[in-house]
């Protein structure tokens, strides 16, 4: 139940107003001003395990701000600008300023609740437009374990996700069972599970990149066609080295043991001996 504020006397109301601090819920100045969404407290002991595993899906942006700053950079030392040319409208602003020239990339997010694991995919465009997508979050909710399982799938109210999460819940089986679950409009909060794991894929994939540039020398632009290999293996990263509070990563929750796979640096050169195999005549 909500608590009363009660109602102040009017001396309260009178000092109050000279400041408008501290917050109190009975002023509507506050309220307008200062006041926050309902929040989305963290359930503990039994109510936290849920019955279903969720899974949460969203969009974000990367945006590669500092190329386009060198390309702008470029092109001043080049050659000096020349007005009254193609390049310049009658305004004399050089056509293709601004954001139109930012580069940028497109990447779903993917949390399971049930081991915490995270993924990441490249996409060209928002939807479900690009039918690989749908099939391969199957695909990697079969090796999460939940082939079987009756899942819900959370997400906003952006009409693009949501098609997506229908889709998801198509391409399983009618005997599994998926749930759709959208958030409150204009209440981010309540999905801050996914906030969060966006981020950490959006630190990872930056490290990882940098890391990359500083061993060929060179920069990697987000068309690059090993770009959508970085977003992927960032997210896997994550999966399979962040150790969660229980002591254990989500890869071993997955797997039911610790993994003794090696593992290489991103972009390294690995030789390997190709195991024989009989070939057709």
């Amino acid at each position: 139940a909500f608590r009363d504020p009660g109602q102040p006397t009017q001396a309260q109301v009178d000092a109050h107003m000279l400041t408008h601090i501290p917050f109190r819920p009975w002023c509507p100045h506050c309220i307008r001003g200062k006041a926050r969404g309902r929040q989305s407290r963290q359930l503990r002991g039994d109510d936290a395990q849920g019955t279903k595993p969720r899974v949460r899906l969203d969009y974000c942006i990367i945006t590669d701000r500092s190329r386009v700053a060198e390309n702008h950079e470029e092109n001043e030392q080049g050659e000096e600008a020349k007005t009254g040319e193609a390049g310049v409208d009658e305004e004399g602003e050089a056509e293709g300023d601004g954001d139109s020239a930012e580069e940028s990339a497109t990447l779903l997010v993917m949390q399971e609740s049930m081991n915490r694991s995270v993924w990441a995919y490249h996409v060209q465009r928002k939807g479900a437009a690009e039918g690989w997508i749908i099939d391969q979050i199957a695909d990697d909710l079969d090796t999460v374990g939940l082939r079987s399982d009756c899942v819900s799938i959370k997400s906003d109210q952006e009409p693009a996700i949501v098609e997506v999460a229908r889709a998801i819940a198509a391409a399983r089986s009618a005997s599994y069972g998926t749930s759709i679950e959208t958030s409150s409009v204009g209440d981010s909060n309540s999905n801050s599970s996914i906030e969060r794991a966006i981020q950490d894929v959006e630190g990872q994939l930056r490290t990882l990149r940098s890391a990359l540039e500083g061993r060929v020398a060179r920069k990697i632009r987000l068309s690059s066609n090993v770009f959508p290999w970085m977003v992927r293996h960032a997210a896997c990263l994550i999966t399979k080295c962040r150790v969660r509070p229980d002591g254990k990563t989500a890869r071993e929750r997955i797997r039911g043991r610790r993994p003794n796979a090696k593992i290489a640096e991103f972009g390294e050169v690995v030789h390997f001996k190709v195991p024989r195999t009989q070939l057709m005549p």
